[in-house]
Parts: C-alpha cells; structure tokens; sequence
C-alpha cells in the first residue's frame, strides 16, 4: 500500500487533503470527490511564501529556499504558495462539524 489515506477513503473515510503542489492537487480533487481539497501548505503563521517544486521526485519539494538548490537540479519555482496557520485550518474543520454548521467540507 502506497498511501494510507487512499487506504481510509476507500474504507468510507472522507476528509481534508492539505497538498501545495498543484501538480498533485488535481488528482486529489478528480480521485477523492468526497474530502475537501486545499491547495495550501500548513504552517504556525499565516504567510505567502515561494514553494520550490520538483517535479521528478515531488516529496523533496520545499518551501526552504536555503534547502532547495542543494537538493535537486530540477526546480519549478511556485510564486506565491499560501501558508495556512495550522490552529486556523483546525478551528475551521472543527466549526464545519458542529451541529447546525451552514459549512462543510465533505
């Protein structure tokens, strides 16, 4: 198994996928129809920051310009990439499930 999570939403499971890079994002939102995507990364503060992308091998993606050139050659620069203040993104998810909630993320 390659993925936990793919695992759960086959399971029945549905949730929030958290993925900055927009050339994963898409598969998200065409595979798991049933969670809400967002297409930010997760940080302590909000913020706009520059995400350092490789494309060949995705997991060694950065958003640490100091990191990035040492690590891989090939680099497609994102400009702009929100930073979603964790505890914001858990109060969210937490308001969308009470009872009575208007919003939701399913």
């Amino acid at each position: 198994m390659h993925s936990v999570t793919k695992h759960l939403y086959k399971c029945g499971w549905h949730g929030v996928n958290i993925e900055p890079l927009r050339s994963k994002f898409g598969l998200f939102q065409r595979e798991r129809p049933r969670d809400a995507d967002l297409s930010v990364a997760v940080g302590d503060a909000a913020a706009e920051m520059r995400l350092f992308e490789c494309m060949e091998e995705s997991y060694l993606s950065t958003l640490d310009p100091v990191i990035a050139p040492g690590v891989f050659d090939d680099i497609t620069y994102e400009e702009s990439d929100q930073i979603l203040e964790l505890t914001r993104l858990l109060e969210e998810s937490e308001a969308d499930r009470a009872p009575g909630s208007s919003r939701s993320t399913s």
